[in-house]
C-alpha cells in the first residue's frame, strides 16, 4: 500500500491500494465515524427540453462519505464502504453512498483518532513487512488441491480429480493424466519465481514433486513435506511444523501460529496465559499481559478497542489475527482475545 499526505487537506492521507491484501488492513483500520474521500459512479438525471422525458446515466464525481460499515468478504477482491455523502455535488450531499475499493483504488482518509494498531497495521500494509508468494498442493491418489498463502489466510485456486474409478482402471494411464492435469492448474495459477510446496501422502506427494521438478521451464522452487492430512488441513500442519516455521518465517500467518502456539504452551504447562475477554481485561488492568492476542472481528468491536487502548498503555504487545485462518478460528473458540502473561495472576 502507498501512503502519502493528501494535497488537498493536511487532515487526509491518501492510500492507494496494491493488493488484495491490503483490502485487509483497510477493513480493520476503516470505522464507523471515519471520512473516506474518493470518485466514485453516480447516477445522474437528465431532463430534455423538449420531450420534458427524463434519462438517468452515470458519471464520475469525487464525494466525501460519512462511514457507517465497511465490509469485506475473503478472498472477493472489493472492500465494500457504505456511509452518508457529506461534502460533493449539492444534490449528493445527504444522500447513501457505497464506494468499492479494490487493488488500484485510490482513497483519502480522515479519522476522529488513530489508535496505535491502526497505526501498526498501516505501517505493516505501507512497508510489506510479510511477503507472500507462497503455494501449497495438497494431494492423495484421487485429488489434489492447489493453494495459495496470503497474509490473512489461505485461498484456495483450484483442484484436480484423478480419475481413479473403480479396480479396472489404467493405472499408469490414469497417474500420468491427473500429474499432468496438477502440472497445468500450477502453470495457470503459480507465476515464475514462486515457492510451491507439495504435501500429503509420502508415495503420491513425492511422485507428483518428482514430476513437477523435472519440468525446467516452470522455474519455481518445489519442496515436498509428507503429512497425514490431504485437504487444506495439511497446509496448516506444515506451517506449525519446524520446517514451515522456516520455510515461511516473513509470512504474516506463520507468526500467528507461532505465537498461538506459544499461548497453548504456556496455558497447558506453567499458567502464564489467559483467554476470555474479562479474564484478560484483568489481567491488562494488572499490567501482566505481555502479549494481547485478539480477531479481527473483535479488533473491530468497541469492547475490542476498549481493550486495545488499556493494553496500550500498559506496554502489551498487540497481534492482530485473522479470522480467515485456521489460528483465526481456533483464537475464536478461546472468545477471541487471549494473553500471554508476565507472571501467573488470580486472573487466568
Amino acid at each position: 500500500m502507498r501512503v502519502s499526505k493528501s494535497g488537498n487537506s493536511d487532515e487526509f492521507l491518501t492510500l492507494t491500494v496494491e493488493t488484495e491484501d491490503d483490502l485487509w488492513y483497510l477493513s480493520n483500520i476503516i470505522e464507523p465515524g471515519d471520512q473516506i474521500r474518493a470518485t466514485v459512479m453516480r447516477r445522474v438525471e437528465q431532463q430534455s427540453d423538449m420531450t420534458r422525458s427524463k434519462e438517468t446515466g452515470r458519471k464520475p464525481m469525487t464525494v466525501t462519505v460519512s462511514v457507517e460499515s465497511c465490509t469485506f468478504q475473503d478472498f472477493s477482491g472489493v472492500l465494500k464502504v457504505l456511509g452518508t455523502v457529506s461534502s460533493g455535488p449539492e444534490d449528493a450531499v445527504g444522500s447513501y453512498q457505497s464506494i468499492n475499493i479494490n487493488p488500484g483504488t485510490s482513497i483519502d482518509i480522515w479519522k476522529p483518532a488513530w489508535s496505535q494498531e491502526q497505526r501498526n497495521l498501516l505501517k505493516e500494509a505501507e512497508e510489506q513487512t510479510f511477503s507472500e508468494g507462497t503455494y501449497f498442493i495438497s494431494c492423495d491418489e484421487e485429488e489434489a488441491q492447489l493453494f495459495q498463502l496470503r497474509t490473512y489466510g489461505i485461498r484456495p485456486l483450484g483442484k484436480v480429480e484423478s480419475g481413479r474409478t473403480g479396480k479396472y482402471y489404467d493405472s499408469a494411464d490414469t497417474t500420468a493424466k491427473y500429474f499432468e492435469n496438477v502440472r497445468e492448474l500450477v502453470r495457470k495459477y503459480v507465476p515464475k519465481g514462486s515457492v510451491l510446496i507439495v504435501l500429503g501422502s509420502q508415495f503420491t506427494a513425492e511422485s507428483l514433486t518428482k514430476q513437477l521438478s523435472s519440468d525446467n521451464s516452470m522455474m519455481l522452487k518445489i519442496i515436498f513435506f509428507p503429512t497425514s492430512r490431504t485437504d487444506e488441513g495439511a497446509v496448516y500442519e506444515f506451517l506449525r511444523s519446524e520446517k514451515g516455521a522456516e520455510t515461511v518465517k516473513n509470512a504474516r500467518i506463520a507468526r500467528d501460529a507461532s505465537l498461538l502456539n506459544a499461548f497453548l504452551i504456556h496455558l497447558r504447562s506453567d499458567g502464564k496465559a489467559t483467554y476470555g475477554y474479562e479474564q484478560v481485561k484483568g489481567s491488562v488492568e494488572l499490567g501482566a499481559v505481555e502479549t494481547l492476542l485478539i480477531t479481527d472481528r473483535e479488533f473491530r468491536t468497541s469492547r475490542g478497542r476498549e481493550l486495545l487502548e488499556l493494553a496500550s498503555n500498559s506496554g502489551a504487545t498487540v497481534h492482530v489475527i485473522s479470522t480467515s485462518n485456521d489460528g483465526g478460528k481456533m483464537l475464536t473458540g478461546f472468545g477471541g482475545v487471549a494473553a500471554i502473561l508476565r507472571y501467573v495472576t488470580g486472573a487466568s
